[in-house]
């Protein structure tokens, strides 16, 4: 078998995010035609009116409102960046980070990654829904370079970005309960 530098997976992991976060320039493409840009352009804009009303939300609320993701807007509003250059570098990195992520750790062949671009799950995950895209990112950071308290404590931003990864922790913990009972989840 052949062992090839990760530095090889991060150089076509980039190519292949590059070509997902200019997918609208690629195919000639409104930017704002992309199903829900204009509600994240929304979010990027509203990013600091955001936490300027922080304080008046409850605590229940806020986990509702993703502030994770908010506070990425935020940040990069404060930054200077422009609102679609924001949404573009989420979008870039949730995807390189993915696809080395999955290169690196032999999830799927290399040659897959061309057959993936064309998927209808791919693109409303990664250029559609990137809430649910950056925080799959995170978690499988978390999930194939963390240990310990450090997995645990990326595991918990990830519902703080997408409040379905709730439901996936809970599989996460179901599925630790399960092999500690010895019982199969295979």
């Amino acid at each position: 078998m052949v062992r090839v530098s990760p530095l090889i997976y991060f150089g076509v992991a980039l190519i292949f995010a590059t070509l997902i976060t200019f997918i609208d320039v690629v195919l000639n493409i409104h930017f704002l035609d992309i199903g829900d840009r204009v509600n994240y352009l929304a979010r990027a804009i509203s990013g600091a009116f955001y936490y300027d009303n922080f304080s008046l939300l409850t605590f229940f609320i806020s986990l509702r409102d993703e502030p994770l993701f908010s506070l990425i807007f935020f940040f990069m509003d404060q930054l200077g960046i422009p609102d679609v250059a924001s949404v573009r570098t989420i979008i870039f990195l949730s995807t390189l980070t993915t696809f080395f992520v999955m290169l690196h750790n032999g999830r799927i062949p290399l040659y897959a990654f061309t057959f993936l671009l064309f998927f209808d799950w791919f693109i409303s995950n990664y250029i559609n829904s990137l809430r649910l895209a950056l925080a799959s990112s995170i978690f499988l950071l978390g999930w194939f370079y963390a240990n310990g308290y450090k997995k645990k404590l990326i595991f918990a931003l990830t519902p703080l970005i997408h409040y379905n990864f709730f439901i996936v922790l809970g599989l996460v913990w179901l599925e630790s309960v399960l092999r500690k009972m010895k019982m199969s989840v295979d």
